[in-house]
């Protein structure tokens, strides 16, 4: 599993920014997506040049891939309250769409709620200001 994962991560570091076909078919085509290989796409999302191509990424695997699913709309939650106004908006943009299907509503609604908590703090917490090793959403 160790060797698959750094193949897999060298493989899409050497093909991300540089070969966008070939990197959203290795995420799409992949047998197993690692959480290295999530925080790849993490990084590429939070690329203002790259966002859209890496959030397309991510909603694709929300739709496919369902082992990975919770994970992957995760990501994207936690993206809509980012720092940067165009990464921001594209995730609410998506997360909209998604919020449309059955499946996803409740997930994006049980967020939404947990954010709202935070309205009532005097000062924003850090989690919502967050990096890789944290997160709003629990690790699923």
């Amino acid at each position: 599993f160790t060797k698959y994962d750094h193949i897999l991560c060298r493989l899409l570091e050497c093909l991300q920014g540089k070969y966008d076909d070939l990197f959203t078919r290795l995420f799409m085509s992949a047998p197993l997506i690692t959480y290295n290989a999530l925080l790849i796409l993490k990084r590429y999302c939070r690329d203002e040049n790259h966002s859209d191509l890496g959030m397309s990424i991510l909603r694709n695997l929300i739709f496919q891939r369902i082992i990975i699913r919770d994970k992957c709309l995760n990501i994207l939650l936690n993206f809509t309250h980012n720092e940067n106004v165009s990464v921001r908006n594209k995730a609410i943009h998506i997360i909209k769409s998604l919020h449309e299907k059955n499946e996803y509503q409740q997930s994006i609604e049980e967020y939404a709620l947990n954010c709202l908590t935070y309205l009532r703090a005097l000062q924003p917490p850090d989690i919502l200001f967050c990096d890789d090793s944290k997160s709003l959403t629990s690790k699923k």
